[in-house]
This record gives structure tokens, sequence and C-alpha cells, in this order.
């Protein structure tokens, strides 16, 4: 009982919520538009540096790997440090990086930007998530939730759009200024967010440091196919053996054996995993069959991200009001509809093409709303910051094995034997293909969710027969 009211129950409200959503939201959306707006300024940027794709992939990779590692790292400061204090660090160092990244002079001071750009930018999500879960009581915080996820999912469709126009017509280099202006929402948190006590305890640096090389190991090998995945393979059973002789670990083994948490990590990483992968096909499909440029693929793309960020609202609503398991179901199946649409229909009309993708951002936006709203509820206060920082992690991990993996399946496609899709008539087969074999993760999804679903009923059942022994007992 003492830790279902610690769950309900926030440890301090927030003065002005209304405000520090609002600047919440902007940082976030400033935060994922950093990330899809480098993306299509990838081949300016290989121009002016004159750069292979291997080595213009780094602007994308850097980013990447350090903004998984700070996920969780965030994560886990928040558990000793105040949330003023490590969201002053995160928009600090995203400032200094943008300013880096204007006055670039070679590629490398540009990956040190971006590099500095991440251990910022990347405080951002998971402490918003630590934030409501410790400020806003149980009834409201799905929709709080909502928003986030509403600004997230803005920031995929508006990205593309804008990075496309800056860079065409301002240069890269001006992408640096949009993501400066994340600083100015910093007064607002110093001004607004509680004072909190300091709780002590031990920051694991090896365990940090372990995890850091068992995520950029597996990051590496998914993106270059080397054997790195040896090295990332060998740091994470290092990792488990260390977190299980420490007294106070960087991720608890606790934590990564319950039953209510694991779940839905593993569900989180499959729905990054397929929408990740319709993110990175949909642009390449659009150049490919309907050679839309830049700016078109960019507002293709744009009505899905902003019909689900309006709908982001609403869903949060409905999480707080009713049972999520209609949600989940509908979440997974929407995504499970767009890949199977996509694989028979995304050569026919770019218009549908659009539809298909609204289906899918619907989808992933009930997802990434009502997930973080569950593990909040299924951890101990003391794990949340912890908790939900890993959870990013995997939700990270799920995007980029989902692009990686998409990748060498559109290459291993193209091969004139492969054929098992009879749906798809027109150019471009491997598209087809592709989004075929995605739906396969979409089922895994599906069965993770029903493990979930029958493991909560069975300790439903269990808390039943405990309370009426101790009923029994007392009596």
């Amino acid at each position: 009982m003492e830790k279902m009211s610690n769950q309900l129950q926030p440890e301090q409200g927030l003065a002005n919520e209304g405000l520090v959503y609002r600047a919440l939201q902007f940082n976030v959306l400033i935060t994922v538009m950093n990330t899809t707006m480098f993306n299509v300024a990838i081949p300016a940027i290989s121009m002016d540096f004159m750069l292979s794709p291997s080595e213009a992939s780094w602007v994308v990779m850097s980013y990447s790997v350090m903004f998984a590692l700070g996920t969780v790292t965030y994560g886990r400061l928040a558990d000793q440090f105040e949330l003023k204090k490590l969201i002053t660090i995160g928009l600090s160092l995203l400032g200094l990086g943008s300013v880096l990244g204007v006055l670039a002079p070679s590629f490398g001071v540009l990956i040190v930007a971006r590099l500095i750009q991440a251990a910022g930018a990347s405080a951002i999500p998971g402490l918003g998530m630590v934030l409501t879960a410790r400020h806003i009581p149980l009834e409201r915080r799905g929709r709080a939730l909502g928003k986030i996820a509403a600004a997230s999912s803005l920031g995929f469709g508006l990205g593309p759009v804008l990075g496309g126009f800056v860079s065409q017509f301002f240069g890269w280099a001006s992408l640096f200024f949009i993501t400066l202006l994340g600083m100015m929402m910093l007064p607002v948190y110093r001004a607004q967010l509680p004072d909190e006590v300091r709780r002590r305890g031990h920051f694991d640096v090896a365990g940090m440091g372990l995890l850091a090389l068992a995520v950029i190991g597996m990051l590496v090998w998914i993106s270059t196919g080397n054997d790195w995945f040896l090295f990332g393979l060998i740091s994470l059973v290092l990792f488990w053996i260390h977190i299980g002789r420490v007294q106070t670990p960087f991720i608890s083994r606790q934590l990564l054996t319950s039953r209510g948490y694991v779940p839905l990590v593993v569900l989180s990483f499959l729905v990054f995993f397929q929408y990740f992968a319709i993110l990175f096909m949909v642009p390449l499909l659009l150049a490919d069959i309907y050679q839309l440029p830049t700016m078109g693929i960019g507002f293709v793309i744009f009505p899905g991200a902003f019909c689900s960020a309006l709908a982001s609202f609403l869903i949060g609503r409905w999480f707080d009001q009713a049972s999520p398991i209609p949600f989940f179901t509908g979440g997974i199946g929407l995504l499970m509809m767009a890949l199977i649409l996509f694989s028979c229909l995304g050569y026919f009309s770019f218009w549908l093409v659009m539809a298909f993708y609204l289906l899918a951002a619907i989808g992933f936006t009930i997802m990434t709303t009502g997930i973080p709203r569950e593990v909040s509820i299924a951890l101990d206060s003391r794990q949340i910051g912890a908790g939900i920082g890993f959870l990013q992690l995997c939700q990270f991990f799920g995007g980029a094995f989902g692009v990686a993996s998409t990748g060498r399946l559109l290459e291993y496609n193209t091969q004139p034997h492969v054929i098992f899709n009879l749906w798809w008539e027109g150019p471009h087969v491997e598209y087809g293909h592709t989004f075929a074999l995605m739906v396969t993760i979409s089922f895994f999804a599906l069965g993770v969710y029903l493990l979930h679903l029958y493991g909560q009923f069975r300790k439903q059942n269990q808390d039943k027969d405990e309370e009426q022994e101790d009923l029994q007992l007392t009596k």
C-alpha cells in the first residue's frame, strides 16, 4: 500500500504547471527536430567537407550514441540531484554545442559540436518524464505525458520540412541557430521548478562506462556490420556481472528483472523499431518511386506528425480516464495496419503513403504516451529516474536497430531471386518486401503485450489471495 501511495501522489506539486509544460513542449520539439533536421542536411555537409558516405554517417552516429547514453545517465542522476540543476546543465550544453556548430571550421569540430549538443539535448525527454512522474498526480499524468508526446510527434514531422528549407536557402550551419533557441526556456525552469532535497548516493562510474562501451559496440556493429558486436556483447556481460557486485549500481538488477517493468521496455523497443524503420523507409520510397524533392518529402510526412500531435492531447486524457488495454491494442494494431498497407500499396500513390504514415504516427503516439505512464505506475518512486532513463535508452536502441536492419533488408531485397510479397506490383519491389518483413515485428510486439497482461492478471490474483489470507488470519 505504501508503494502504491508513493506512485499515486506527487512528491511536490508545480506552482505553474501549464507554463512548465509549455516550456517542456518547446524543448522536446527542438530536441526531436535536432535529430531529423540534420538527416536531410547530410548531402550538403558531405559536399562542403568532401566526405565519403561512411564519414558523413558520423554526423548522425555521433549524436545518436551520445544521446542514447545521455538519456539513461540523466535519468540515473535524477535519483540523486535536483531536476532544476540537471535541466540547467543540459540546456547549457545544448547551447554550447549549437554555438560551436555554427562556427565549425572543420568536420572534426562539427562532430565535437554534435556530441556536446547530444550531451545536453538528452536531458530533456528523460527528465521531462521524471518530472511528470515526480510532480504530477496520477489522475493527470497521462495528460501531461500526452503533451510531451505531442511535441515529439510534431518534431518528427516538422524537422525534415524545416531542415530542408533552412539548408536549401540559408546553409546547413543555420540549423544550429534553431537548436540555440532551446536555451530561451531556461529561466522558466529556474523560476518554476521546486527546490528538491538532494538524495545521498554513489554514482556508479564503472557501470556507466561498461554500459557505454556495450551501447557503442552494438550501435557501431549495427551501422557497419563489423566485429564490434563481440566487443559490445563482452561489455554487456561485464556490466551485468558488475551491477551484481556493487552496492549502488548504475542500473540495479532488481530493475532489470522486474516483471512489471521489463515487458514494457521490450514493447517500447519493438515500437521504436517499427516506427523508425517506417520513418527511414518512407523518405527513400518517396524519392525513389515518386521522385519527390526534400521539401516535398517533408510535406508528405508533416500531416501525419501534425495530426498525431493534436491527437496526443486527447490520448493522454483517455489514458487518465479508462483502461489502457484498448489503447495499447489499438496502437499496436495501427502500426501493424500501416506496415501491411505500405507493403501492399506503397507504390500506388504518394497520397496513400501520406495516409499510411498518418496511421503509423498515431499508433506510435498512443504507445509513447501510454508506456511511460505504465512505467511510472510499475516502479517505486526511488526507481523512476533510472527506470525511465533505461527505458529511453532501449527506445533509442530500438530505433537505431530498426533503421540499420531496414537498410540491410532494402539492400538484400534488391536481389532478383527474392520474391515473396506478391501484393507489390510497382517498381522497387524491395520496399514491399521490407515492409512485409516488418509486419512480423508488430506480431511480436502484440505477443509481448499479451504476455504482460497475463503477468498483470496473475499478480492481481496473487495479491487478492494474499489479502484474503491476511483477513482470515486477523479474524
